[in-house]
């Protein structure tokens, strides 16, 4: 007997369509992103510029921590800020070392703009590690199998989706209160302490 979700009525088709269609929707999403914050008005403001940067950075970064723990080694210290398995508690290691690294330089050079920027970061890196594992054992639930292209799509949905909380945040100057911002440099301390140790 087939008992699991793949073969519940119709969702084996439903899920195989929305997944093809995935590394389109991902095209999309990146120039949708590359048009409003490099070619529309907001490139005017520089916050939005230094969005588009970041999203790059961390993208970037994370990306490359996969392999940096082998390129260096096994160095006790790469492992304490790279990827060191195929974990998913490992790749959630690759978006936060880059958010909280990029967090830190956005926080001093937006010190002076009342934005939320500690309270807005920590949301965003929230939104990303909770995609991480739950879009991770989600498909996997479904499908029954890993499938290499859709763990680095899943990074790169967890990415952005960790911007757009972020942006959303900073737009609305939600939660901008220093009890607030508080709040968020301990999520990213302990998000530093949990994993990279």
């Amino acid at each position: 007997y087939d008992v699991g979700l793949s073969g519940v009525n119709g969702i084996n088709a439903v899920g195989l369509d929305t997944l093809r269609s995935l590394p389109l929707g991902l095209k999309n999403a990146y120039f949708d992103f590359y048009a409003y914050f490099f070619t529309h008005g907001i490139a005017q403001n520089h916050y939005g510029q230094m969005v588009g940067y970041l999203l790059l950075f961390v993208l970037a970064a994370g990306n490359l921590l996969h392999f940096v723990y082998e390129w260096c080694g096994e160095s006790p210290i790469a492992g304490a800020l790279a990827s060191v398995n195929e974990s998913t508690w490992e790749h959630m290691k690759l978006l936060t070392t880059p958010w909280v690294l990029w967090s830190i330089a956005e926080l001093i050079a937006l010190r002076r703009t009342g934005l939320p920027v500690l309270t807005a970061r920590a949301a965003g890196l929230l939104a990303g590690l909770v995609a991480i594992p739950l879009l991770f054992y989600g498909y996997q639930g479904v499908l029954g199998r890993d499938i290499m292209w859709l763990d680095v799509a899943i990074f790169q949905i967890a990415v952005l989706l960790g911007f757009w909380v972020t942006w959303a945040m900073l737009r609305r100057r939600a939660l901008a209160s220093p009890v607030w911002q508080v709040a968020g440099a301990a999520v990213l301390a302990a998000a530093v302490s949990r994993f990279m140790t």
